[in-house]
């Protein structure tokens, strides 16, 4: 759903002409009936990018110490091996992490971006 969501979204942004995504939450903030509705939907929009972005570290970080580390590097790795290593991995995919949201600060083109990822990986 992740992926579909984000595949589609600026297709969905760029209804109207000349409509930047960073407007978008204001338009969306103005569109909706009361404060209440309104903040309702920008904490569950910014959970779901928070939460899409989590998990592309966490997958990132996972894809290296089990399906590089454990599997090709050392097949019989204690569980305090896999945990450093575990750890390191989700410091190592963190980095672009920061790196890609300082360079695009556009927080639906972060989603967009994940949800991109997603699909990639899920079509692998």
């Amino acid at each position: 759903m992740v992926c579909l969501i984000g595949l589609a979204s600026p297709a969905l942004v760029s209804h109207g002409e000349g409509v930047s995504s960073q407007s978008v939450l204001t338009r969306l903030a103005f569109m909706l009936p009361g404060p209440g509705w309104t903040a309702l939907v920008l904490v569950a929009f910014l959970a779901a990018v928070t939460s899409t972005m989590d998990s592309s570290i966490n997958v990132g970080s996972l894809t290296l110490t089990r399906d590089l580390y454990q599997r090709f590097l050392r097949p019989n790795a204690s569980n305090a091996s896999l945990l450093l290593v575990s750890r390191l991995a989700t410091v190592l995919v963190a980095l672009p992490a920061v790196a890609v949201a300082l360079r695009f600060q556009d927080i639906l083109h972060i989603l967009w971006l994940s949800a991109d990822i997603y699909a990639c990986t899920m079509f692998v």
